[in-house]
């Protein structure tokens, strides 16, 4: 049984209800929000998940959307498991035109208030391809019963000029993952006494190219003729790798939080993302972040490297070992993100929906 099915006994008459539309089991950071989200709902709520998306071919991914698709009536066609708002995770591409269905039945057959939330880096340049997209999206989402929700500020700039009115929502970090700043750095401190002299590089993601795990792993191997005493844990990857290289494939959330405590700095060489949550993460504990410049904008405390300008990497990667970073101001720089910041976010956001 996946960890968090869909269920419907978390309704009550006196709470009000949201369900949770996405790829709920599903790796991936779109995963972790919806989880997180739909175990921590804002105060007075209760909340249940729908997936809509499975690994494998496309047959699979198909029929696994077929009946999601068939559940998702069935739900809004009764009045006892309606719920007062559908929550919908999008991506780009083929997400959104599957999202728009689930938009579709919920506002024009029950008149269900929604929120489209728009996760994905890639969704601005992917509407821009096709101008008879934009117009299509824009039509979809031209409703009072809809909320556009987006990642950042730099999104809500970028997106509102082009599918309208948008509100934001940051990510939240999972609070399996947090702990008082104090007992943080004192973490940090005991862990510095306790290993050797090696430093651990740590890259996190998916199986796929635009994470840049190639690109993680020709750089560890640059740096490691500079300074002998380092390894890379990396994760989701199964290509070759080499000496030095712990390839770890996809790991647990309990697993990813010890990777995050025990590595010296994190790596994050996406060609484009919309908020990864492995750095809000990685924030949380303290842990020094390097990204491209690919990525929307992020905290001070995160050095960002051009593109796939490798020597510029170098440099800054060998800088961090050398010179490890204040943990306070990393862990600061995490505050937007703290898991009460962000529920109370998401009940203005469902109030004001359910208000209009």
């Amino acid at each position: 049984m996946p960890p968090y099915p869909c269920t419907y006994a978390h309704y009550s008459a006196s709470m009000q209800s949201v369900l949770h539309v996405g790829p709920v089991n599903t790796e991936g950071g779109m995963a972790t929000v919806i989880r997180i989200l739909h175990e921590n709902p804002p105060q007075g709520w209760c909340s249940s998940t729908l997936s809509t998306h499975c690994n494998g071919n496309m047959v699979r991914k198909y029929l696994k959307w077929r009946k999601s698709f068939i559940e998702f009536k069935k739900i809004l066609s009764n009045a006892q498991q309606r719920p007062d708002i559908v929550h919908i995770h999008c991506a780009s591409d083929w997400s959104w035109w599957r999202k728009r269905r689930i938009l579709k039945y919920a506002i024009n057959k029950h008149s269900v208030p929604c929120a489209m939330h728009i996760h994905s880096g890639k969704f601005s340049t992917w509407i821009d391809e096709n101008p008879k997209r934009i117009i299509r999206i824009n039509e979809a989402l031209d409703s009072p019963l809809i909320t556009t929700v987006v990642l950042s500020d730099y999104w809500k700039d970028i997106l509102g000029k082009k599918i309208g009115e948008v509100v934001v929502a940051d990510n939240p970090i999972d609070p399996r993952m947090m702990m008082t700043k104090g007992e943080k750095i004192a973490n940090v401190e005991k862990d510095e006494l306790l290993k050797d002299n090696t430093k651990t590089i740590l890259m996190m993601g998916r199986n796929d190219p635009i994470k840049g795990h190639a690109f993680a792993i020709e750089l560890f191997q640059r740096v490691r003729m500079k300074i002998a005493k380092i390894k890379l844990n990396i994760t989701g990857y199964d290509g070759e790798t080499g000496e030095g290289i712990n390839s770890l494939g996809w790991v647990s959330e309990d697993d990813k939080g010890a990777l995050l405590e025990g590595a010296d700095v994190l790596l994050v060489p996406s060609k484009y993302e919309g908020q990864p949550m492995v750095i809000i993460e990685a924030l949380s504990c303290g842990l020094p972040v390097i990204c491209s410049d690919n990525i929307p904008p992020t905290p001070s405390s995160v050095v960002r490297a051009r593109g796939n300008d490798i020597d510029d990497w170098e440099n800054k990667l060998i800088k961090i070992l050398n010179e490890p970073p204040s943990s306070n101001q990393i862990i600061s720089d995490s505050q937007p993100h703290q898991l009460e910041n962000v529920r109370n976010n998401w009940l203005q956001i469902y109030s004001t929906a359910l208000s209009k």
